[in-house]
């Protein structure tokens, strides 16, 4: 799109607050796409076909999401993993396990898994699969249950029209010449992009 970029990481609990507060323009991490932050956020269109997984260290007994029973679970706060737990579909196996615990980020939530004060955390497919699977090969264990699938955007202040037209041109013209799959494929091993 031919602009520069800051990259700033923020407290995910806040991001409506940082974007309407012009401390940042876009949310591009990951951001799941459903009917509660359609109202509140402008989307571009959908670049990526994700999922939520539940991880585990490596030698845990937990091998099915109905193993989560009685266990606790991270789930970064206002997370579509915390989200989904929410749901109508989840709601029992939510209710089944000894605790939930919410934080503000991912790196703490994998710090306790290491340190084994949870027992299993929902993650997006990409974090799970893109980043700490390669951070620490082996340390890990992906169940193959999902806790379903899910679109990604990027999400802009509902006023920022231009901003969103611009990125969207931008992501078209790289799914048309190859680019996003090369990128997905080197990082993620699989071309994951929505078309």
């Amino acid at each position: 799109a031919g602009m520069e970029v800051e990259f700033k990481p923020i407290d995910w609990g806040a991001k409506e607050a940082e974007l309407k507060s012009k401390r940042i323009d876009a949310i591009w991490n990951c951001f799941t796409v459903n009917p509660e932050r359609e109202k509140v956020y402008g989307m571009s269109k959908p670049y990526i076909n994700n999922s939520q997984l539940v991880v585990v260290p490596k030698d845990s007994p937990i091998k099915t999401l109905e193993d989560l029973k009685g266990k606790i679970v991270a789930v970064q706060d206002d997370s579509t993993g915390s989200y989904l737990l929410e749901q109508p579909a989840h709601k029992e196996l939510a209710a089944s396990m000894k605790e939930v615990r919410k934080y503000p980020d991912f790196a703490a939530i994998y710090m306790e898994i290491d340190n084994k004060r949870v027992d299993a955390a929902i993650v997006d497919a990409v974090l799970a699969r893109g980043y700490y699977d390669k951070k620490k090969p082996g340390a890990y264990r992906i169940l193959e249950q999902t806790m379903g699938d899910e679109v990604v955007a990027i999400a802009f202040r509902k006023d920022d029209k231009d901003f969103k037209d611009r990125i969207d041109k931008a992501m078209d013209e790289m799914k048309k010449d190859g680019t996003c799959k090369k990128i997905s494929e080197k990082w993620m091993g699989a071309d994951i992009t929505k078309y």
